[in-house]
């Protein structure tokens, strides 16, 4: 059963719960817990213990054999999305999300072009 405080931790968003698991880092519990309301950067979500203390959600057969699913799922949607757009305007998206998130992170920019 998941901790319900994790849990409401995790809903106040992503940078709250990103600062708080790095101190608690193996200690979160979700397991079980409807997380369908939530948006969240699964990725780091997927170093928590979705399916039990200190477990990634990959350790398990059945956990890799959904995120494998979900990771199909994404390239597929992408794939279609983008299968109209020109290879600039592909760059220049994966430019802009990369100075986002370096802006986010409060980092330099990864991409010299993107300095302001």
């Amino acid at each position: 059963m998941a901790n319900e405080e994790h849990v409401e931790r995790l809903k106040r968003g992503v940078a709250e719960w990103n600062a708080w698991h790095e101190l608690n880092s193996g200690t979160a519990d979700l397991s079980g817990a409807d997380l369908s309301g939530i948006a969240c950067g699964l990725a780091r979500i997927d170093r928590s213990a979705l399916v039990g203390p200190a477990t990634s959600l990959r350790s398990t057969h059945k956990g890799k054999v959904m995120t494998d699913a979900v990771d199909a799922a994404r390239e597929r949607i992408g794939r279609a999305i983008f299968a109209g757009w020109d290879e600039h305007d592909v760059e220049e998206l994966v430019r802009l999300v990369r100075k986002f998130a370096d802006a986010v992170n409060g980092d330099a920019p990864s991409d010299p072009a993107s300095a302001p």
